[in-house]
């Protein structure tokens, strides 16, 4: 490549890069995790609360938390909301949708109400309401985690109220600190209880992102959870917020706490590439893939698609794991012999298993493999392969709920104190295999070999035989080896139009003319053949005649049968 065309790739990666990157960014108001909307089903507001408080619960103590219903129409009772300017007391029948937002304002502890903590998490819903919301976030978070292997599932605590030059009278929300969490219950006639899910906090990564591009401010962060001490408070973190925002007017911090869904995964991947885009662009592939670069075949390549598997690429000298037909192996010996490929293929036409065997061989050469799918269920599909096979001890599982440190600290650690004898085995088939893999190649170009003149494999015979076997047969003394194509098309007309005149001229057994082996008849024919029934008629009136005289004058038996 020369050095014009060097810097023209170089400057298309760049393009390329940012491309992408602006397509993984959501940073519009589209995004719920900067302009978040209570959802009346799917949403669950907790009131009253302080999320210092309820973080501690249930992230620090690792305790779940139960959840409080408003007072049934008619309850007089008042819930008391203290805000920076002014006290308000509203009715808890009405609290849905009149409660308003609480500024954050650092408190001790010690002068805290007991009901902040306790274990109950004081919503705005009644009974009915709540258990709706509650079992369609249930229902939403199990079926992403099955599908795609991700908790969307988040309590957001503390919520950032902001604006923007552009449009400053319109106040968007933000949240601060997203927990993980998951929704449990013990039978349908229990509540749902609130427990800490797999995954770590995390301070609210488009909030992040949004405030240092277009504001310049650093967000601080959260300890690390194995730095973070028991006693952490996370009052810490709001306070450090305020002095990041101080001086923004009308941005203020709430201490509203909402449970809902949250996705990040593309933004995930937005920072990846922003931190790693030089090294993920610097790989052969996503250049030729950019660059349009290197050679492109449909299909495997030649020198696989004429590979003799028994000789060349034997079952014996690969390292699968598990059943492969030849399509399969071919495919595990384009990767042996370095070549770049994508398999396709509808579902139940084995990919999961050549992926299997594929890892199998990749480990076999000491490599590492990265297998990675937006579907739980294919992750799972091979993960149990392997398993079956005993090479579990070599997979770290880094996805879903097993994507969390101290899952894969555990996994580490697991696959470090597995022992690494040899698992024993019974007889091995090893020296069988190639006796009888012989034999039934042998068979197989035995019965799809042409044969004689005619050029038909014995297995193409059967099979158009096998639509004639109710038809009459005949025997045929010609020698089947000599004939050819030719010879045999010839036959097969000649019987078509033997099969059209027979149709016309109906049952051939009872017709008058069977026995005649005459092929053409000529005038002066047709005329003696006239005379000749004829002259048969009249004989045949002649006799009839005599028959009758004879029963008649002379006494003799009826001729009936005549």
């Amino acid at each position: 490549m020369s050095s014009t065309e060097s810097i023209s790739l170089e400057r298309r990666l760049d393009v390329v890069l940012e491309q992408w990157k602006r397509k993984l960014l959501d940073l519009t108001k589209r995004n719920r995790a900067l302009n978040f909307k209570p959802s009346k089903v799917a949403t669950v507001t907790v009131v009253g609360e302080q999320p210092a408080e309820v973080f501690r619960q249930i992230y620090i103590k690792q305790k779940p938390m139960r959840f409080g219903v408003a007072p049934e129409k008619g309850n007089e009772a008042k819930l008391a909301i203290t805000t920076d300017e002014l006290d308000l007391t509203v009715d808890i029948e009405e609290a849905e949708e009149a409660i308003p937002s609480e500024s954050y304002a650092p408190y001790e502890r010690d002068n805290l109400a007991e009901h902040h903590k306790d274990d109950v998490l004081q919503t705005n819903k009644n009974s009915e309401t709540l258990d709706r919301s509650l079992r369609r976030l249930s229902e939403l978070a199990q079926s992403t985690i099955e599908e795609q292997g991700v908790n969307t599932l988040f309590l957001a605590l503390g919520m950032l109220h902001y604006t923007e030059s552009k449009d400053p009278d319109v106040v968007f929300q933000a949240p601060l600190i997203l927990l993980p969490v998951a929704l449990n219950r013990e039978s349908a006639r229990t509540g749902y209880r609130l427990q800490l899910g797999d995954d770590e906090p995390l301070v609210n990564p488009a909030l992040v992102e949004y405030l240092r591009r277009d504001f310049g401010m650093e967000m601080p962060e959260l300890p690390d959870s194995e730095s973070m001490p028991d006693e952490y408070d996370l009052q810490m973190f709001l306070t450090a917020v305020q002095q990041v925002i101080q001086g923004k007017e009308k941005w203020v911090i709430k201490n509203d706490i909402h449970l809902n869904q949250f996705s990040f995964q593309k933004l995930v991947m937005y920072k990846d590439l922003d931190k790693n885009g030089s090294a993920f662009f610097a790989h052969r592939l996503i250049r030729q893939i950019v660059g349009r670069s290197g050679s492109a075949i449909a299909g495997l390549p030649k020198d696989i698609r004429d590979l003799s598997l028994d000789q060349e690429f034997p079952p014996e000298s690969t390292f699968q794991v598990v059943d492969a037909d030849s399509s399969q192996l071919r495919a595990l010996a384009a990767v042996a012999r370095n070549h770049d490929l994508v398999m396709e293929g509808p579902p139940g036409t084995g990919k999961s298993q050549t992926i299997t065997n594929l890892i199998a061989q990749a480990m076999s050469a000491g490599k590492s493999v990265l297998f990675v799918c937006e579907k739980m269920a294919a992750l799972q599909v091979v993960y149990s392969r392997l398993r079956a096979t005993g090479l579990h001890e070599f997979c770290l599982e880094i996805h879903s709920t097993k994507a969390n440190k101290r899952a894969v600290i555990r996994e580490i650690a697991a696959t470090l104190d597995a022992s690494l004898q040899r698992c024993e085995s019974g007889e091995s088939a090893g020296p069988r295999l190639t006796q009888v893999r012989n034999t039934l190649t042998c068979y197989s170009k035995a019965v799809h070999t042409p044969f004689g003149a005619l050029g038909v494999s014995p297995y193409r015979a059967y099979g158009e035989l096998a639509s004639v076997l109710a038809a009459p047969k005949v025997p045929l003394a010609a020698n089947i080896e000599s004939i050819t194509y030719d010879q045999l098309q010839s036959v097969l007309r000649d019987l078509d139009d033997l099969a059209a005149q027979a149709k016309a001229i109906e049952d051939v057994a009872s017709h008058p003319w069977r026995d005649c082996t005459r092929t053409f008849l000529s005038e002066e024919d047709t005329e003696n053949l006239a005379a000749l029934l004829v002259a048969s008629a009249k004989s045949l009136e002649v006799l009839v005649e005599c028959v009758s005289f004879a029963e008649e004058q002379l006494g003799l038996p009826p001729l009936t049968n005549f």
